[in-house]
């Protein structure tokens, strides 16, 4: 059994434009309204937001806040969408990326918690079936001796960094993209995301 690191910092979603995440290495929590569905597992259903494929996704958690949150080989993205001001039929995107730098390219996925009923995604192109959706994955073997474990829990979004050996962590590195401004304030690191 490894060391669960656990370190409650939240990740919170302001109304306007912030988007605030924890320092480095800790596990955090995204305030959402009640999970519609879980982590959606991506059988070729999820596309980006010019309609192609997106294959990287390996799960996909809408959180019905504005605010989707991806699974990825190497990290996590969140996505905000917005209606536009200046073309009220079409959203506004953008995404803050979190990546595991140096990390396994495939670590092994492992879902938990699954939810006995399947989804269907017909129209537009897509004909998928039976998809499944989840409370919990862990990215196992993210790197040598080190796993991450994403759970929704009490329509939050947690991610605890799981260890053989505390040296272990010395390998975690993390880098964020996407945002336009980053302060630290006490424990937090905030990241603004700009207006379209």
């Amino acid at each position: 059994m490894g060391l669960l690191l656990f370190h409650p910092y939240p990740i919170a979603m302001n109304k306007h434009k912030t988007l605030i995440l924890i320092a480095a290495l800790f596990p955090a929590y995204v305030l959402a309204a009640q999970p519609i569905w879980g982590f959606i597992e991506n059988k070729g259903q999820i596309i980006d937001q010019c309609g192609r494929s997106a294959t990287e996704v390996r799960f996909l958690w809408p959180t019905g806040q504005g605010v989707n949150v991806q699974v990825l080989d190497n990290g996590l993205s969140y996505d905000r969408y917005r209606p536009s001001v200046l073309y009220p039929d079409r959203s506004v995107f953008r995404r803050l990326d979190m990546r595991f730098e140096g990390a396994s390219a495939m670590p092994r996925m492992v879902v938990g918690d699954t939810r006995p009923d399947r989804m269907n995604f017909i129209g537009k192109g897509a004909d998928v079936r039976g998809v499944r959706h989840h409370g919990q994955v862990r990215l196992e073997e993210l790197y040598p001796g080190v796993d991450l474990d994403l759970r929704i829990v009490d329509r939050s979004l947690k991610y605890d960094i799981v260890v053989e050996d505390a040296r272990d962590l010395d390998q975690v590195r993390i880098r964020y993209a996407g945002f336009d401004a980053m302060r630290v304030q006490d424990d937090e690191i905030i990241f603004t995301l700009g207006e379209d």
